[in-house]
């Protein structure tokens, strides 16, 4: 069964940290390790609370739920997208009804909660592509009707919402894509030529489904969607000086 283990590089120092689901069968299939400070966060199950978000100090008594986000009876809080930013936790995790929010933790239950969740005013709703890039965090999250490039310049969270959280200002470089939405090929547009750059295409999960390195200068772009189910994805445009982020409609 698949659990929490820890190894020196040895035979010896390699052993199982804790069975965290002591249910017969079952395992608690931890993932998304994640490290900050002198802490690791991952997602368990432990046959009870379904998944959530775990800690451990490397240590059986150490390692515990930190908290248990969604009390939901058949689904847990389904933590992703765990980022490390300024000594702190960042992630997307769904609550006790299954909306989606983002959340901040430093190891403890008060110290893990909801920073901007689920707006029905607007149907504001994070996505799981965290990235830290030029002392900010950047998230992607639909609100009135689009999806947009959001960030986070500090954690002193002291608003609710935190003040700190806004709509990453547009710069000027662009993405054309066509047809959008799109089949089975998208022409991708671009308003110059970059240095070290990569396409990718996320899903509304953050989940990879296609990327593409492009040679030094190139501007055009044609992109085959090999069985890319139908949906809304998230198409990035990955630079030495940062990221431009378009959506992109397959169906």
């Amino acid at each position: 069964d698949y659990e929490l283990w820890e190894s020196d590089g040895t035979t010896a120092g390699t052993k199982k940290v804790k069975e965290i689901n002591p249910l017969f069968g079952k395992a608690s299939d931890p993932r998304s390790l994640t490290i900050v400070g002198n802490q690791l966060f991952f997602v368990a199950e432990d046959g009870l609370h379904h998944e959530e978000l775990w800690v451990t100090d490397g240590t059986t008594n150490g390692t515990k739920m930190v908290k248990d986000i969604s009390t939901h009876k058949v689904s847990g809080s389904k933590p992703i997208g765990l980022t490390k930013y300024e000594n702190k936790l960042f992630f997307v995790a769904l609550d006790s009804s299954g909306k989606s929010g983002l959340y901040v933790s430093d190891g403890t239950t008060n110290g893990t909660k909801e920073i901007k969740g689920y707006s029905p005013a607007t149907w504001f709703t994070p996505y799981s592509n965290l990235t830290v890039y030029d002392g900010a965090l950047f998230f992607s999250a639909h609100d009135t009707g689009y999806y947009d490039l959001w960030k986070m310049t500090d954690t002193t969270l002291n608003t609710n919402p935190p003040t700190s959280i806004t709509t990453a200002t547009k710069g000027e470089s662009s993405i054309t894509i066509a047809p959008n939405p799109a089949h089975d090929k998208v022409f991708i547009t671009l308003d110059k030529a970059y240095d070290a750059a990569e396409l990718t295409i996320v899903d509304i999960t953050g989940k990879l489904v296609l990327s593409k390195k492009l040679d030094t200068q190139q501007k055009q772009i044609e992109l085959t969607l090999p069985n890319i189910p139908i949906g809304i994805y998230l198409l990035n445009l990955q630079h030495k000086d940062g990221v431009i982020t378009e959506r992109l409609v397959i169906e």
